[in-house]
């Protein structure tokens, strides 16, 4: 049996919280928003994202949104400084131990605690 969201590092509550905000950010601030249809879709899209990560901890997930936010890295500043800093803040939670961790993502550079 998976382990309760208390179990959770408090790291994965940030990622998680945050991009629901960068998230909702996002959509409200795009052409989506204009059209009912498309921004439910969107938004049930990311809903479903996030829980493939959190909660399914699947690892496929944690790769492609690394992949996503990379490259929202490369393009840079150009959408916005807001959107690029969010970008710069999620990338940082993805990538931290604590989410990492709690997927099950283990790079092959990490050095054994101990």
């Amino acid at each position: 049996m998976p382990p309760s969201t208390r179990d959770w590092p408090a790291s994965v509550w940030a990622f998680s919280a945050f991009s629901l905000l960068t998230g909702l950010y996002s959509v409200a601030s795009s052409r989506v928003a204009s059209h009912p249809l498309l921004l439910i879709t969107s938004v049930v899209l990311e809903l479903l994202w996030l829980a493939a990560i959190v909660v399914w901890r699947q690892q496929w997930a944690w790769w492609l949104w690394l992949l996503v936010d990379l490259i929202g890295l490369a393009r840079g500043p150009f959408a916005g400084i807001a959107p690029y800093l969010m970008t710069i803040v999620t990338l940082a939670l993805l990538v931290s131990p604590g989410v990492r961790d709690h997927v099950g993502i283990r790079l092959p550079f990490r050095r054994p605690s101990g």
